[in-house]
């Protein structure tokens, strides 16, 4: 759960509703046929009414809005597909009349553009301060915001309302939903299935490269890697997991050119994310040092994300859940491989061209993983 920062806000500006807009017209009309016709009577009627619409004004914009407003978010990151629960809690002393709490809500997807709307409370009497929840579902990846939330107060007769922000807006990214794939193997983990290594003190292994811990036993493991003596005490086969059997690191290239048009191409496009996202968390839990690069040559995640670790997997899920096609930048990517390390992993269209991307780069391996779906849109080079 994340608490957002609070807000407060004084009392504020008193405005004519659509009734007390009609009711003004019918004083005006009242006061101008009484004079015309020279009926006083009318012409009274009309002051009076003109007056009620004063004292109404007069009492909205006496009311206390000087309330601080709370926003609960739970949780503060999801992955698409989950619902958002939002609670908000009102303090202070808060008004007569009909009180309105208002909040709004959009989610701008890449690819599919922005969607609004708008929460609203009527807070009866007996139970202004209790907690205000909603939930928000997310069905694609994106940017959520929440806010402003304004709070009106109205007069007994709906004439005069009077409003003012009591806060802003919070951000929440909704994560792509990783998808699975199946994980490169590398030399000394079998199957490359991840196991928890037991950590032992830094001392050579047997061959002079340093030992790092033990794991559990991997069908196709070299029987020499067997220690006997935990593996007795334990009554499981341990191995010794060294620098040499560590995972070695993997550049991730997401395929961004536009797709083709129609929602197929979109969802093939949110197809290359979710699997993209896959390979980051497989690598994090392998402890296998990643990073991504689009075809547009953009680096995600920035430095947090080279950390490793998991404030590195989210600063690129983070990233991931705003990435848009772009047209490809060959020089560009070219570039930021240069810099990046390991072997390259490609996720794109069945069309993925990666010798005219320049994703093939000498002495490094290059795995292509195919999106099932149409060819690249009109961005991609031909």
């Amino acid at each position: 759960m994340n608490t957002a920062p609070r807000d407060r806000h004084r009392a504020g500006r008193a405005g004519l509703t659509r009734r007390g807009w009609s009711l003004l017209g019918a004083a005006g009309g009242l006061v101008l046929s009484g004079a015309l016709l020279g009926t006083p009577e009318v012409v009274v009627l009309g002051t009076s009414t003109a007056a009620l619409l004063g004292s109404a004004r007069w009492w909205a914009a006496r009311q206390p809005l000087d309330v601080t407003l709370v926003r609960e978010i739970d949780p503060r990151t999801l992955h698409a597909g989950h619902d958002l629960e939002v609670r908000l809690r009102l303090a202070g002393p808060l008004p007569a009349g009909r009180v309105t709490l208002t909040e709004a809500v959009r989610f701008e997807a890449p690819g599919v553009g922005r969607q609004a709307r708008q929460v609203r409370f009527t807070l009866p009497p007996p139970r202004r301060t209790a907690p205000l929840t909603y939930r928000v579902p997310t069905r694609r990846r994106g940017r959520l915001g929440l806010g402003p939330a304004r709070l009106s107060v109205t007069d007994p007769f709906g004439l005069v309302r009077a409003a003012r922000r009591v806060r802003g807006r919070d951000d929440v990214l909704v994560w792509p939903v990783p998808l699975g794939v199946a994980t490169p193997r590398w030399r000394g983990h079998g199957d490359a299935r991840i196991h928890p290594v037991v950590p032992l003190p830094r001392t050579p292994g047997p061959g002079g490269e340093e030992l790092l811990g033990l794991r559990p036993y991997d069908p196709g493991d070299d029987l020499r890697r067997i220690h006997w003596r935990t593996s007795a005490r334990t009554d499981t086969l341990m191995v010794r997991q060294d620098d040499r059997s560590r995972p070695p690191a993997v550049t991730i290239v997401l395929d961004t050119r536009p797709p083709a048009p129609g929602g197929a191409g979109i969802e093939q496009f949110e197809r290359a994310v979710g699997v993209v996202a896959g390979l980051a968390l497989a690598c994090t839990r392998a402890e296998q040092p990643c990073v991504i690069v689009t075809t547009a040559g953009d680096r995600l995640g920035g430095p947090t994300a080279a950390r490793g670790g998991a404030r590195g997997l989210a600063a690129m899920l983070d990233a991931l859940a705003t990435v848009a096609p772009a047209a490809a930048a060959p020089a560009r990517l070219g570039a930021a491989l240069r810099q990046a390390p390991g072997t390259v992993v490609a996720v794109g269209t069945a069309g993925l061209d990666a010798d005219r991307l320049g994703l093939r780069r000498r002495r490094r391996a290059l795995v292509t993983v195919p999106v099932p779906g149409g060819a690249a849109g009109p961005g991609a080079p031909r």
